[in-house]
């Protein structure tokens, strides 16, 4: 049994697919900023005992930093505990492996990627996707996987890393803080 998860937005989901890749159950809510614990509940309502999954799948991202983390390390961590595969998927593919698809990067920005091309920014929104100042309302679902299972790559657990399409956009602080006694 493969079990996949997506965290990467303010959705959490999870699906189950046998290891022929057909899909045996999905679940996707609202994470309430708890996805893990999003996850664990959709798992225990689709009767998903870890003890019985071969392989995990996990949403890489681009997404909600935390969210993209808290999936990465609920697979990785459920995966090394076994001694099993883990695989990364991007929440493009996870919305539509076949279309263009839009997500929110920074304010005012999309992060646009066409089947087969890199991810751009962009200002405008085109495809399928989500984010604030569009009517669309495509949401990366973990059920989405199945679609994906023959071509991407299982590696041990500690190798899936999130990718991360922009830098982090860390400012100074307006007043900097100063330890007493130092300058």
């Amino acid at each position: 049994m493969i079990v996949a998860f997506s965290t990467s937005c303010q959705l959490a989901s999870v699906a189950v697919f046998g290891n022929d890749g057909e899909l045996i159950d999905a679940r996707q809510g609202e994470s309430a900023r708890n996805a893990a614990a999003a996850c664990f509940q959709q798992m225990t309502e689709m009767g998903i005992e870890v003890n019985k999954v071969d392989r995990y799948v996990a949403d890489v991202g681009p997404g909600s930093f935390a969210g993209v983390r808290v999936g990465v390390m609920l697979a990785k961590t459920l995966a090394w505990t076994r001694g099993l595969l883990v695989a990364g998927v991007s929440s493009f593919d996870l919305i539509a492996h076949d279309q263009v698809v839009s997500l929110p990067g920074r304010k005012g920005q999309w992060l646009v990627r066409e089947p087969g091309s890199m991810v751009q920014t962009s200002t405008e929104f085109v495809g399928v996707g989500y984010g604030t100042g569009t009517d669309h309302r495509d949401y990366p679902h973990a059920k989405n996987a199945g679609a994906l299972l023959e071509s991407i790559v299982w590696m041990p657990a500690m190798e899936l890393v999130p990718e991360y399409f922009l830098a982090p956009s860390i400012s100074e602080p307006k007043t900097p803080f100063r330890l007493e006694g130092s300058p």
